[in-house]
């Protein structure tokens, strides 16, 4: 469903205008806010600023996005705007930052990419999960960024750069895997990379 403002009893408009820039291209208009119910679970985060896009870069009009929501940090956001994310906290309905994420996209068809606020499915991963502490950039916290030593693919340990602690930021925002290439390369190869292929 596309998101009409005027459908909704609990639209807010505004005269204050947003404009992102991403690495596909950009979009601007106005700020509103509004109650949302992510899950369509009847938890409602209540004044959620939503930027109402008026003018999008032409690779938005060749996908079928209805949207982008930002995970990370409000320092981040566009006009510093409470992310959602961090609403579901501020108003008690979550207890703390956990966000639980599956990518699926395969030759099969399966699509079925999962966003779990606030836990992590047990049933969508093996073994325990290891969990890292979220460093700060320039002093605030910005993106999801963590400091680990090594990756371990099937049990292959390989360096993630020349000198641990290596710092990386998760984005859920972008298929790009970006590093330097003696420790990119063979992690790549450990995958299994297939040109074209998002796999």
């Amino acid at each position: 469903d596309k998101f009409n403002e005027s459908a909704s009893s609990t639209w807010n408009g505004s005269m204050e205008t947003f404009s992102i820039q991403y690495g596909t291209g950009s979009c601007s208009g106005l700020i509103g806010y509004d109650s949302v119910d992510v899950g369509h679970d009847g938890n409602f985060i209540t004044q959620q600023g939503i930027g109402a896009a008026s003018t999008v870069a032409a690779f938005f009009g060749m996908t079928n996005v209805d949207g982008i929501m930002g995970l990370a940090y409000d320092g981040l956001s566009s006009d510093m705007v409470t992310t959602p994310l961090s609403n579901y906290v501020n108003q008690g309905i979550l207890t703390g930052r956990k966000l639980g994420v599956k990518l699926a996209s395969g030759p099969d068809g399966n699509n079925n990419s999962v966003l779990d606020f606030g836990f992590f499915d047990s049933s969508e991963y093996m073994g325990s999960l290891t969990t890292l502490n979220i460093q700060q950039l320039f002093g605030q916290f910005l993106y999801i960024t963590v400091n680990f030593n090594t990756f371990n693919i099937n049990g292959n340990m390989m360096p993630g750069c020349a000198a641990a602690p290596c710092t990386s930021i998760l984005d859920t925002g972008t298929s790009l895997l970006v590093g330097p290439s003696a420790y990119v390369g063979p992690l790549i190869s450990a995958i299994g990379y297939t040109a074209g292929s998002c796999n």
